[in-house]
């Protein structure tokens, strides 16, 4: 499991925690019944508070994503309802157009806005992913 945490964004780390997890799942690279990491492992591998990792996992068990097993660890939930493709891409044009919109609010043209995305899309996905 690879995970990115950007410190400096604006998005608490919990919550940039959560998305990723989310991503994974949708995307299939963590399946129904995979075991995460232990929330202590987590947090020495992204060099995090652990109450951070603890909070994400929480919220996500909450949402049914992982399921926790107490001593076994959180595990990806078998009754995880994935998203629809059309929903996840719904959900996905309004996070950009948020991100647009403030991009446009910040000054910046199509052309840099363009650049920037394939940037941090290949910081997130990894090149050639």
């Amino acid at each position: 499991m690879r995970l990115r945490l950007d410190p400096k964004s604006d998005v608490p780390l919990y919550r940039q925690l959560m998305a990723q997890v989310r991503a994974l799942v949708a995307a299939g690279k963590l399946r129904a019944g995979d075991r995460l990491p232990s929330v202590r492992e987590l947090a020495v591998d992204l060099r995090i508070n652990p109450n951070t990792v603890a909070r994400a996992y929480r919220e996500l068990d909450q949402l049914s994503v992982l399921e926790t097993r107490g001593a076994s660890g959180s595990f990806v939930s078998n009754g995880q309802v994935m998203l629809s493709r059309q929903r996840r891409e719904e959900e996905y044009r309004v996070k950009l157009r948020e991100a647009l919109g403030a991009a446009s609010g910040l000054g910046i043209d199509s052309d840099l806005a363009r650049e920037l995305f394939d940037e941090l899309a290949d910081e997130f996905f990894g090149e050639g992913e």
